[in-house]
This record gives C-alpha cells, structure tokens and sequence, in this order.
C-alpha cells in the first residue's frame, strides 16, 4: 500500500478479537519512512464503544467488560477542548501528541500515548491503545497516567507478557527524551499550526470494512 499524502483524510482505527473499537478520523501531516503524523482538530467526531462514554470514574470497569466479552456496539463522539498533533515512529510503541487550547491556541501539554505499533491499512493505520500514558507539562514535568488500569488489563490477560515489555521499553526512552529536554520535548514544534486549506477530517467511505491490520 502507498503512503499518504499531507491532507488526506484517514482512520486511525484500534481493534481487538478482529473487530473495530475506534476509528479516529485525522488529516495526514506526515507519511515517511521515519515519521507518521496526523492531525484533528476539536468538534471532530469519533466512533467509539459506547462503554467509552460513561464517566470517567466508571468507564474502565465497563470497557474491561467489553473486552472480557468480546461483545461491543460502536457509537460516535466528538472530540473536546484540545486540537492534536499525533507523531510516531513506524515500529513504534509510543505515539507523542501535541495538545493545543481549542479556544486560544495555546500549548496545553505533550501526552504519550502507549500503545501497539501502526500498521498501514487500506483507509489509514490500525493500532491498539494500551491504557498506558505519560502526561508531559510545558516545563519538562510528567506523570503517569492509567497506572492501575494498565495493571488490570495485565491481570485479566488483555495485555500480553510480551506487549507489557515492549511498553515498557518504550516508556523508558520517552522518559530519557523527556528528561533531556530532547526533541520534541524540547518546546521545538509548539508553534506548528495546520495548513488553513485543510477541511475537518471526515472517516474514509469503507473505514468499517477495509480488512484489519
């Protein structure tokens, strides 16, 4: 499959037991060898399983239910109060946003967002969350994040041995670069806007049908 090229609009689609979870529309900032990077924007919809939008005290026991099952139903959602910038390396365990203030623009934070490398798809990329985050202040100052549902989902065997590692592994270099105010941690792409011509993403026509990667 080809890359796609800056302003495409794509799904960045997370599955398990071969069915669909979320399917994220994003416009494409980057496709190369060395980088994926897509963006969106708040107010842009979302499908996801309705366990997702419960609050949030109550929504990992209900998606943990999910998954035990294997029974879900797909809803949508819109996005709120931050536009994303999503970078990743191809391979990697770890994707870094760039979270900007809907109403001011202003830089928000990095999150790292752990989870199952992309893989290209006919309609964009496939990947899997892995409850696992680091949340990164504009002064170099992070924190986990979903500590205690990483461990459950590791306990209820959702998560492997194996995935569990290569998480871990990834963790630690995100935190060296953190530490050693290494790109992009070191405040370099916080001024990066969209190109004005693009339009709101919208979910490819076949994104619910396109085979899984």
């Amino acid at each position: 499959m080809s890359s796609f090229a800056p302003g495409d609009s794509i799904a960045v689609r997370g599955h398990r037991k071969g069915r669909i979870r979320t399917a994220k529309a994003v416009i494409v900032v980057a496709d190369t060898p060395e980088q994926i990077s897509y963006w969106w924007p708040a107010g842009t919809i979302h499908t996801v399983t309705e366990a997702m939008l419960v609050p949030r005290q109550e929504m990992f026991p209900h998606t943990l239910a999910e998954l035990r099952s294997g029974q879900w139903s797909l809803t949508t959602s819109a996005w709120e109060a931050t536009d994303v910038r999503a970078t990743t390396e191809p391979g990697s365990w770890a994707v870094v946003w760039h979270m900007w203030g809907q109403d001011n623009g202003e830089f928000v934070c990095w999150y790292v967002d752990l989870k199952r490398p992309h893989r290209r798809s006919a309609v964009g990329f496939d990947t899997y969350d892995l409850d696992l985050d680091l949340v990164v202040q504009p002064d170099g100052r992070w924190e986990w994040k979903d500590e205690d549902e990483f461990a459950d989902r590791r306990q209820a065997g959702l998560i492997s041995a194996e995935e569990a590692e290569s998480v871990q592994r990834a963790a630690e270099v995100m935190i060296e670069r953190i530490e050693g105010r290494c790109p992009p941690f070191d405040g370099s792409s916080i001024d990066w806007r969209p190109d004005p011509a693009w339009r709101p993403p919208r979910l490819p026509v076949s994104w619910d049908r396109a085979p899984l990667r």
